[in-house]
């Protein structure tokens, strides 16, 4: 008999959950030769109590994570990307799925920096058939993105340009409508730092005469926000 491959769901909505269960039943049904121990929690303080108990055994295989999941308020705020980064840190041979709602480039880019999963996708892109594929290949031979994931990777990827994480918030803050005026809070910079950098951001895209939105129109271009 087969080891039995332990799944935990953290997810918050009822008919997600379903999806993700009816997912891995088909492929238990598919493949005789797999068997998934379930287990399902609906928010950060009792999926952070989940990972404390079963830590020291390693007995989690597969997570499936819904990243939009809202924070928790214990003795601190809790959030989905600190329970993500200590799942990471608990269980670095665990293969994860992240499931988004909805995402933008700087989610998608800071989703793949600080989390690295093995799949992204966004609710928007799958269907059935592709939520059964994706933890197949995750299972496999991962890694496996949805395809809004894949687009911005292959913006990503053939753009050269080297930004830090400060050039990419500024860009991400200002296509928010944010006001320059009100980044120094946000960044850690002082406002001639800021105008500074994007002036440099602007001599980079050859925008010598641009204002902030055509700033903005070329970062979202080329995938950086």
């Amino acid at each position: 008999m087969h080891k039995p491959i332990n799944v935990l769901i953290v997810e918050n909505q009822s008919l997600i959950i379903d999806a993700f269960k009816r997912a891995l039943e088909h492929i238990d049904n598919t493949f005789k030769n797999l068997n998934f121990n379930i287990n399902i929690v609906k928010n950060c303080k009792v999926a952070f109590a989940e990972i404390k108990k079963t830590a020291p055994n390693n007995l989690i295989d597969l997570i499936l994570l819904n990243i939009d999941i809202p924070p928790c308020r214990t003795k601190k705020v809790i959030f989905i990307d600190d329970l993500a980064l200590e799942l990471k840190k608990q269980f670095p041979k665990t293969k994860i799925i992240v499931f988004a709602l909805k995402c933008d480039n700087h989610r998608i880019n800071a989703i793949i920096k600080e989390l690295n999963p093995d799949s992204i996708l966004i609710n928007t892109d799958v269907d059935f058939n592709e939520l059964t594929h994706a933890i197949k290949t995750v299972l496999v031979e991962p890694p496996y993105y949805s395809k809004k994931v894949m687009r911005f990777i292959r913006k990503y990827m053939t753009n050269d340009l080297r930004l830090d994480k400060v050039d990419r918030l500024i860009l991400y803050y200002l296509s928010q409508g944010i006001k320059t005026s009100d980044l120094p809070e946000l960044v850690y910079l002082s406002i001639s730092a800021i105008e500074r950098r994007k002036r440099l951001l602007k001599e980079t895209f050859n925008l010598e005469k641009g204002n902030d939105k055509a700033l903005i129109k070329i970062a979202q271009e080329r995938g950086i926000i």
